[in-house]
């Protein structure tokens, strides 16, 4: 077990709780992420929501299928929307 397994044990393995622990010592916002938030983040940048069929193919290239959490820096929302779009084969205009 390395030390980054030892952070994430301390908090009983919850990953999330980790993260946000993380984030806080050291100033950085955490995002999290799920369908509404996504669908939204599409729609405001004039792109279409996520079909049902979609949804389901993006959520297996999450780490985590319900929820995922992405650091707030410059341009990192977007450039993370956009590739798990690509990866999951969904095609849009990237924003």
């Amino acid at each position: 077990m390395d030390k980054l397994d030892e952070f994430v044990a301390s908090y009983d393995g919850d990953v999330g709780r980790a993260l946000l622990a993380f984030a806080g010592r050291f100033g950085i916002t955490p995002s999290y992420f799920d369908r509404y938030g996504i669908d939204s983040y599409l729609t405001q940048h004039r792109a279409e929501e996520l079909t049902d069929e979609e949804w389901e193919r993006l959520k297996e290239h999450s780490d985590d299928p319900e929820k995922r959490y992405i650091l707030v820096l410059p341009d990192l929302e977007t450039r993370f929307i956009n590739e798990r779009l690509h990866a999951a084969g969904i095609e849009r205009h990237e924003i």
